[in-house]
């Protein structure tokens, strides 16, 4: 259980000064936010038995085994873990921001919005500064045994053919998982502070002719680190702030039990203690897992930008509007490896698995168990940039991404008049970025794990166009309607009982459906920092020309395939595939969906009445079926088969009102 308590507070102050044509406002905001967490993990322990401890012979079949309720009375385990869990987080956020502002109306037809915003998130902290950080200029202390030659030691030796490419081991060796507020980073803070985060806001707004107006806008907006995580490791806490070990059962294979029930760790043998020493918090994290901030990361940014009309003709409002925004600096949500290799030594194939004299051999962290303490090391790891660095290093919220969304967006109204309102909107757009993870892509790194254009394209939330409709109409029929609005007598109170006070109105969606996103089952990236593997193109159609509706069902149960699987190739191993990460011209079926309500009103006097009202989501009962992920995948005997509903079934539900 992880308790999770988030408190957030918000001071303001402003200034409007009004002086001739100029409306003045300056103002200071701060946003204060804090973090506590507790992640108990196993603060009494986690223990497992079987019967290996009561049986006649631990190397004996089955059969010949004891019970693990016997050894849990003997206090013997067969594994034991434990992690401390009494330290908890405990982070501070704190934005401040400064704007200036005046709004000029130059004339009656030209008012001009002039501003300035500088915005400072104060780098974040923890209250024991226990926040870790990654600072590729610093040593990392880590240095090769001077007596390894590669030639002699891997190639003279058989471990690899003569030929192949020779890595470059020679220190310092730079890049190194630290502790902030130490030698190595100076302050409390988890990255260094950036203070040039200054956002101007331009608008105008002319009056061409008394039913048209021309409005632009433009605005740098800073997007900040707040509220974007909320693990430990997603927060960059460093991971040795805790007390965690898992027992060394026994020495001898069995033999005999070094540990115990009541003594799991004798001699703290297994037993990480916890620090926030800064030199023993590098020295653990030599050969360790590692996510971490960018001690020099920089904050993302937006680049908003609009103009349009806006016209009114008879009961009618027109509008016309392009908007663009371009992202700058996005946060990369993939959580990129550090240092993936180069894409060229792929064609090396199966010899990079091989393992080799290891030049590190002694110098990483031998409480770790990394492969910097072993003899052997596969030769991929030395052929990465940073051969050190040989644990899951990952950077939390690589600052590289870049997104440009256009569109042009419209828009008629009807305002209400003779019981008619009318809201259409037609946006018709492009959205294109290399940042997909937050988006839920299934592809969240490029596939070279360090190529960023990879990945651009089209994005898995672009809709080139839709279409929303409101719409509301009260039928002309009643009391003070065109028809039966001055009912007379009894039968004529009656029929105005029936026919008059009803009303229907609706909400119809109709958007392009998104892209296609292609995969693979096998993937061979482990161990070299790359990204998921995607599938390669094989020539032919992609489409089959089956309607939606042929290719629904299992494929024993649809007429045919959507999409045809002919047209792709699995990838192998060590390969790239060439199917890009969202097929640009190829999406999921159009959604098109109607809600309506009928309503209908009973009036006994002026200020009472009944209202009764049926409302159906979904009115239509359209389905609207998508290639889900397996249906997307090549491996799987469902490729190119509908089997997927976004849609929920038609809903209806009647409700009543009355007033009095």
């Amino acid at each position: 259980t992880t308790w999770l308590r988030e408190r957030y507070f918000i001071g303001s102050t402003a200034l409007t000064k009004i002086w001739s044509r100029h409306t003045l406002k300056a103002g200071y905001e701060i946003r204060p936010t804090f973090l506590n967490n507790t992640e108990p993990g196993a603060p009494s322990g986690r223990a497992s038995f079987d019967g290996a401890w009561t049986g006649l012979n631990q190397q004996a079949p089955f059969a010949q085994q004891g019970a693990g309720m016997a050894s849990f009375l003997l206090g013997l385990p067969n594994g034991f873990s434990f992690d401390s869990g009494k330290l908890g987080w405990a982070l501070s956020f704190r934005n401040h921001a400064f704007y200036v502002q005046d709004d000029w109306r130059v004339n009656k037809r030209l008012t001009l919005n002039l501003g300035l915003r500088w915005d400072y998130e104060a780098p974040m902290t923890e209250r024991f500064d226990r926040l870790g950080a990654i600072d590729f200029t610093a040593d990392s202390g880590i240095r090769a045994n001077s007596s390894w030659n590669f030639a002699q030691d891997v190639v003279g030796a058989g471990q690899l053919p003569a030929g192949v490419p020779v890595p470059t081991i020679q220190g310092p060796f730079l890049g190194s998982p630290s502790r902030i507020n130490s030698g190595r980073f100076s302050g409390r803070g988890g990255t260094s502070p950036v203070l040039t985060n200054f956002g101007p806001r331009l608008g105008m707004a002319y009056q061409i002719n008394e039913k048209t107006v021309f409005r632009a806008g433009f605005g740098i907006i800073y997007a900040g680190y707040t509220g974007n995580a909320s693990g430990s490791d997603s927060l960059s806490v460093q991971r040795f702030f805790r007390t965690t070990g898992t027992s060394l059962i026994t020495l001898d294979n069995g033999q005999s039990a070094f540990a115990s029930l009541s003594n799991p760790f004798p001699n703290d043998a297994g037993l990480i203690r916890a620090t926030n020493d800064p030199d023993e918090v590098r020295r653990r994290y030599q050969g360790n897992n590692a996510f971490l901030y960018d001690y020099n990361m920089r904050p993302s940014y937006e680049i908003s930008y609009n103009a349009g009309f806006q016209r009114q003709i008879g009961k009618w409002a027109f509008e016309g509007t392009f908007i663009g925004n371009r992202g700058v600096s996005l946060f990369y949500e993939g959580n990129p490896w550090v240092n993936p290799i180069d894409p060229r030594f792929l064609a090396l194939g199966a010899t990079l698995e091989r393992p080799v004299a290891n030049p590190f051999f002694g110098a990483g962290n031998t409480e770790n168990g990394n492969q910097l303490t072993a003899r052997t090391i596969p030769f991929k790891q030395l052929l990465r940039p940073q051969p050190h660095l040989v644990g899951d290093v990952r950077t939390l919220r690589l600052p590289v991404g870049q997104s440009t969304y256009l569109a042009g967006f419209f828009r008629a109204e009807r305002r209400y008049s003779n019981g008619l309102s009318v809201l259409v909107s037609y946006t018709v757009s492009k959205l294109i970025e290399n940042t997909p993870g937050k988006a839920g892509s299934a592809y969240g790194l490029p596939q070279d794990g360090r190529t960023w254009s990879d990945l651009r394209g089209v994005s898995v939330q672009d809709q080139p166009q839709k279409l929303v409709a409101t719409y509301m109409y009260d039928l002309p029929v009643g009391k003070g309607k065109k028809w039966l609005g001055s009912p007379q007598g009894s039968s004529g109170k009656l029929l105005d009982g029936i026919a008059g006070g009803w009303s229907v109105s609706g909400f119809t969606t109709i958007a392009s459906g998104y892209p296609l996103q292609i995969t693979q089952n096998d993937n061979y990236t482990g161990g070299m920092g790359l990204g998921r593997l995607r599938p390669s193109l094989a020539g032919g159609n992609i489409r089959t020309g089956a309607s939606v509706s042929d290719s629904v069902g299992f494929p024993n149960q649809a007429r045919q395939p959507y999409l045809n699987r002919a047209a792709f190739a699995v990838t192998q191993r060590y390969g790239i595939g060439t199917v890009p990460a969202n097929l640009p011209n190829l999406r999921q079926p159009t959604f098109n969906i109607t809600d309506l309500a009928v309503m209908k009103s009973f009036r006994f006097t002026e200020k009472v009445f009944l209202q009764v009202r049926l409302e159906a989501q979904n009115a239509f009962n359209t389905p609207i079926f998508n290639l889900g992920g397996n249906d997307l995948n090549i491996q799987s005997a469902n490729f190119g088969f509908m089997n997927s509903v976004i849609s929920t079934p038609r809903n209806m539900q009647f409700g009543g009102r009355f007033v009095f």
